[in-house]
């Protein structure tokens, strides 16, 4: 099997493990970046705030291409009837991105600035010691000086150290799907300004995010308190 020596190894090639790569890779550290899917993959996610896009900068991504722009974000409250809208114009622009499209394009990126990426790789452990990390998969040995756990949800170090804690009465659930050739008034407005809309209601919010070629991103969170008849651990 591989044996191989890394300043920094990075778990995870979601956007904040490719973004870490990269910009370590542009300081001149040697960086491995193991992922154990294959991009593009789908994922939700895609409204992205105004302050991306000095990141997007340092990282050499021309995140607009192919994006629909982000005119804003509408909040409206079907309880009490209030609306609130965020406008980002100007030097706040961004952008509603396709994630699946959107990672891939942060993936190749770190991979031009030098950084080894692994796809399909599957971390077995993970041993920590005050000089070094070791690092095991199902196809390799790799030595590193730090270590960056970039698993997101899965939080791969917080179940191998027993460190989740979980928050009293956070519990939220979360129902989604992409939707083709949206042509409602609703979806006409959203692809004309490409503002993400989100409802509040008394069981939780609803968020329709508008993609390019006519697609919306639909979502519904609510509390598991709503669903009582489904095992969530």
């Amino acid at each position: 099997m591989e044996q191989k020596n890394y300043d920094v190894i990075i778990v995870g090639a979601g956007p904040a493990g490719t973004t870490a790569a990269t910009l370590l890779a542009q300081y001149g550290h040697s960086v491995l970046l193991i992922e154990r899917d294959q991009h593009p993959r789908f994922h939700i996610g895609e409204s992205m705030l105004p302050m991306s896009e000095s990141v997007m900068k340092r990282l050499g991504v021309a995140w607009g291409e192919g994006n629909l722009k982000k005119g804003g974000a509408e909040f409206i409250d079907e309880v009490s009837g209030r609306h609130t809208y965020f406008p980002f114009q100007g030097k706040y622009r961004t952008f509603q991105v396709e994630r699946s499209v959107f990672d891939k394009r942060l993936f190749d990126n770190a991979i031009e600035h030098g950084v080894i990426a692994k796809q399909q790789e599957q971390v077995m452990a993970v041993i920590c010691s005050e000089s070094h990390v070791q690092l095991d998969t199902d196809k390799a040995h790799y030595q590193g000086r730090y270590f960056i756990d970039a698993t997101g949800r899965d939080a791969l170090m917080g179940k191998k150290l027993s460190s989740i804690d979980k928050i009293k009465n956070l519990g939220k659930f979360a129902l989604y799907q992409h939707y083709k050739l949206a042509e409602t008034e609703v979806s006409k407005e959203l692809f004309a300004h490409g503002n993400i809309k989100t409802l509040l209601s008394d069981i939780g919010w609803v968020w329709c995010i508008p993609l390019t070629f006519e697609r919306l991103s639909v979502g519904l969170g609510i509390s598991t308190k709503q669903l009582p008849d489904i095992n969530y651990s």
